[in-house]
């Protein structure tokens, strides 16, 4: 596979952990978000406390079949940091629920 399309995948990925991300964690707030924002910051702005990141990484880990702990989690201050642990912690494809 060449560089381009490595960079490609790479990109693709990003963009699908993020989506993922901003999904749960608009799920777990109760609320809408609005769009994406990687800038954001996550317990400022987005209103993610402690107890929301330890659900956010159960969820994480069901949903990428991935461990992710809330230790890499509390690294991040933004969701583009979260992003980027989440897929920086595997291939960060979704678990295959089927049997």
């Amino acid at each position: 596979m060449a560089s381009e399309d490595m960079n490609d995948v790479a990109a693709e990925n990003q963009r699908r952990v993020a989506h993922d991300l901003w999904s749960i964690m608009t799920d777990l707030l109760g609320r809408e978000l609005g769009e994406v924002n990687l800038e954001a910051e996550i317990e400022a702005e987005i209103g993610l406390d402690s107890i929301h990141r330890v659900e956010l990484s159960t969820r994480v880990s069901q949903l990428y079949g991935i461990p992710v702990g809330v230790e890499y989690l509390d690294a991040a201050d933004t969701v583009g940091e979260l992003v980027d642990i989440v897929a920086a912690a595997g291939s960060a494809r979704p678990h295959d629920r089927t049997p």
